[in-house]
């Protein structure tokens, strides 16, 4: 089974840079790119279930209840990027959080922490 992957962009910088961190780790084919948190919502209720999905910039500080649910009901790995509050991420439950800025480690200790290997180069 392969694992699917949905990045929603909140912040052009942070999805360039994240974009070739999963591409050195993760097949291209299996992620998708949506621009905002509505175009999350619409594409989980249609597309069904992503294995994880990346919260980035301002979309990574959405409580957007929609989205919530949706990351809730289907058991979906939620990773906000960016989210820099601390008062604000004692009200999130639904995942991990990376720091600004991050590091390829930083993203590889985490796709290893959810059970996923980084792809071979051969």
């Amino acid at each position: 089974m392969t694992t699917k992957f949905l990045v929603v962009q909140g912040d052009i910088l942070i999805t360039e840079d994240l974009s070739q961190i999963l591409l050195d780790c993760i097949p291209a084919s299996t992620i998708r790119r949506v621009d905002n948190v509505p175009q999350a919502v619409k594409t989980l209720k249609q597309d069904g279930p992503q294995d994880v999905v990346f919260l980035l910039g301002s979309a990574a500080s959405s409580v957007d209840p929609e989205l919530m649910d949706l990351l809730s009901e289907r058991a979906v790995t939620a990773v906000r990027v960016g989210v820099e509050n601390p008062s604000f991420t004692e009200v999130l439950y639904d995942g991990y959080r990376v720091a600004m800025p991050f590091s390829t480690g930083d993203i590889e200790r985490l796709l290893g922490n959810i059970g996923l290997i980084p792809k071979d180069d051969s």
